[in-house]
C-alpha cells in the first residue's frame, strides 16, 4: 500500500513539474534576435589601358617623371660602360602608369636580336622585353621606342637577350612604388656599339585614393 502511495505521489509531482514548464513556455515573451547586416564595399583597382594615347594624355597633364635623358651607354665584355643609378622619390599613392624608353645606336634603332635596354629597380627588373611593348602610334624613325604597363614590366634577368623568349619574368612596379617612398633604378644599354644612346626614360602615372577607389591628383614621382 505504501508503495502504491509513493508511486502515486511521484506521478502527481511529475505532472505538476511538466505543467509548470509548459505554462512558463507559453507565456514567455519571444526572444528577439537582431541580425546586423554587413555590407562589404568592394573597391576596384584603377587601371591604365594598354593604349598609347592614354600615355600621351598623362604626359600632357604633367603626370610623369624623367628618370634619365640624353645619356650615352654601352657594354663590353659583359659589363656596362656608363650605367646610371637614379633615385626617385614618391609621395601619395600610384594607381597605374607606363614606362617609356627611347634609345638608339648611331642614328639607327637598337639591334632587335642582340641589343637590350636594362632597367632594374631593387632587383625587380632587367633587360626589357620589347616584344611585350604597347603599340606606339607614329613611331620615331631610326629610334627604338618601348612602352610597357607599369604593373606588368616584362623582362629577362640574364643575357643573352632573346626578343622572342617565353622564359621571362613580370614585375609589378606599381606595388613597388607604393611600398617605399624612395626607389633606386639602375639603367643602361646592353649593346656593344659605343655610340649607344638613351634619349629618355620616363614613367607616366595616375594617382588615386585606395580607400575610396577614386582618381586623385595628390601623388608625385620626382628626382
Amino acid at each position: 500500500m505504501k508503495i502504491l502511495q509513493t508511486i502515486l505521489i511521484f506521478i502527481i509531482g511529475a505532472i505538476i513539474i511538466l505543467s509548470t514548464g509548459w505554462a512558463a513556455n507559453k507565456f514567455r515573451k519571444p526572444e528577439i534576435i537582431e541580425k546586423k547586416e554587413v555590407v562589404e564595399k568592394v573597391i576596384s583597382q584603377l587601371e591604365c589601358p594598354n593604349n598609347f594615347e592614354i600615355y600621351q594624355d598623362l604626359i600632357k597633364k604633367g603626370q610623369f617623371v624623367n628618370l634619365l635623358e640624353n645619356a650615352s651607354s654601352y657594354a663590353t665584355n659583359g659589363k656596362f660602360i656608363k650605367d646610371y643609378e637614379i633615385t626617385i622619390n614618391k609621395t601619395g599613392e600610384i594607381a597605374c602608369g607606363y614606362l617609356y624608353v627611347r634609345a638608339r645606336n648611331d642614328g639607327k634603332p637598337l639591334d632587335e636580336k642582340y641589343d637590350s635596354i636594362y632597367i632594374n629597380p631593387h632587383d625587380l627588373g632587367g633587360h626589357l622585353l620589347r616584344s611585350r611593348s604597347i603599340l606606339i602610334l607614329n613611331p620615331i624613325v631610326n629610334k627604338t621606342e618601348t612602352l610597357l604597363p607599369l604593373n606588368a614590366i616584362s623582362f629577362l634577368s640574364e643575357l643573352p637577350y632573346n626578343p622572342m623568349s617565353q622564359n621571362y619574368r613580370i614585375a609589378d612596379w606599381v606595388k613597388l612604388l607604393n611600398a617605399i617612398n624612395q626607389i633606386k633604378f639602375n639603367i643602361a644599354l646592353s649593346t656593344q656599339d659605343p655610340t649607344g644612346f638613351i634619349d629618355e626614360v620616363k614613367i607616366a602615372y595616375k594617382c588615386w585614393n585606395s580607400q575610396i577607389g577614386k582618381e586623385t591628383q595628390d601623388c608625385q614621382l620626382s628626382k
